[in-house]
């Protein structure tokens, strides 16, 4: 397929990208990227890369993060919400405050991931080298942002998809079990708007959405700053979640001592999570 201006369909993708999350001086790498990917087609070599690589590397031009996060969750007219307070660093640095309605902190210094509820003298702390995938990820990815779905699909096989009203952009991702099938979609300003996970073995079985809105233009960088998430559950119950951002700063400078456990967790002594897991199992046999 070829665009008016006589691009190809991957090097205008490349551009949307660019530009829709980093814009103003990087319109001229957006152009220089579309021209090679023109010239590498036209003399038969496979250079396209994945529309999910080219959003992580996108996503990768903000190095930190700071907002607030209200989520609300409703599950059978039962309506739970929280608010938490992050900050964000990459590599490897998060401070997640949980206000309400239990509070409770993580902090990730780069090494491990500490994690305690205020007033307790207990927490547990899980060293980076030994977290699961499923730690890495949540430490790893953009607050806010649909990063974690992302991350999951690296090197996942990607299926072009047609276009459907308000994304023109679509790709199909079939990563390794337990992840479910995944189709991801742009909106037409290039800016990952939708993500949508299916049964694996029943592509017509959807999970769960996830729609990104709220656009916030924050320096160079669009931010979507409402997550409309439904989802059923393996009983078919419905669950709804509205997430809204807020007080959002992005690539500021933040006080290293944010990433600090020792800060935070003053009289709270640390266990590895199978100390934890038999101290837990101790008390409850009381």
């Amino acid at each position: 397929m070829i665009y008016r201006s006589g691009w190809t369909l991957e090097a205008a993708e490349h551009r949307v990208v660019d530009m829709a999350i980093g814009k103003g001086s990087m319109m001229r790498s957006a152009w220089m990227m579309a021209a090679l990917v023109v010239a590498g087609t036209a003399m038969g070599e496979d250079v396209a890369i994945p529309l999910v690589d080219r959003l992580i590397e996108a996503n990768g031009k903000i190095q930190s993060m700071r907002c607030d996060i209200r989520r609300e969750v409703e599950v059978k007219d039962r309506l739970v919400s929280t608010l938490s307070r992050i900050w964000f660093a990459r590599p490897d640095h998060l401070h997640v405050e949980t206000v309400t309605p239990n509070p409770r902190r993580i902090v990730v210094d780069g090494e491990a991931i500490y994690k305690w509820i205020d007033g307790q003298s207990e927490g547990v702390r899980i060293p980076l080298a030994e977290a699961p995938e499923a730690e890495l990820l949540q430490v790893r990815r953009l607050p806010a942002s649909g990063e974690e779905y992302l991350l999951r699909l690296k090197g996942a096989p990607e299926t072009p998809l047609p276009a459907e009203d308000g994304f023109p952009v679509r790709r199909a991702y079939t990563p390794a079990a337990p992840h479910p099938y995944t189709i991801v979609a742009l909106d037409e300003e290039g800016r990952l708007a939708r993500i949508e996970l299916f049964n694996p073995e029943d592509h017509s079985h959807r999970l769960s959405r996830v729609d990104f809105g709220g656009w916030k233009d924050i320096g160079d960088f669009w931010i979507a700053t409402v997550q409309l998430t439904e989802a059923r559950g393996r009983d078919n119950v419905a669950l709804y979640e509205t997430l809204r951002v807020s007080q959002l700063k992005i690539n500021e400078t933040i006080d290293p001592t944010q990433f600090e456990a020792a800060t935070w967790a003053k009289g709270v002594a640390f266990r590895s999570q199978a100390e934890m897991k038999t101290l837990l199992s101790e008390k409850q046999k009381r």
